[in-house]
């Protein structure tokens, strides 16, 4: 697994950085950042499923669940499952179908603090 930085383009022309996810099946063991982390927790959060988009996107969010968790699983890297959180429950999103609302935030934030805790 590794992560990686890529610029793209906003409007007026300014740059700026997103973190993207890459899952490389190829290499033996997670790699992150070329330096030590062994004082460091690494915990992946999953993705959140949409609610009336198009089945592509779902299907690709579905998949990136599936490769992230199991993945985590054969390393021992803890996982947040998002996934099956949101999954069925858009009254946890906003109209959008994409974003959560408050409420779908509150429990994420929960989600996310169980995780850092453990």
């Amino acid at each position: 697994m590794c992560f990686r930085y890529a610029s793209y383009q906003k409007r007026g022309s300014q740059k700026s950085e997103a973190l993207l996810f890459t899952a490389a099946w190829t290499l033996p063991t997670p790699t992150l950042f070329p330096l030590s982390i062994s004082d460091n927790k690494i915990i992946i959060s999953g993705p959140i499923p949409t609610h009336r988009r198009r089945i592509e996107r779902w299907s690709r969010l579905f998949a990136l669940h599936t490769l992230s968790k199991d993945y985590c699983a054969a390393t021992g890297i803890p996982y947040l499952n998002n996934f099956d959180l949101f999954w069925a429950r858009p009254i946890l999103l906003k109209l959008d179908g994409l974003h959560p609302n408050r409420r779908g935030s509150q429990m994420l934030s929960e989600n996310i603090d169980s995780g850092l805790s453990e």
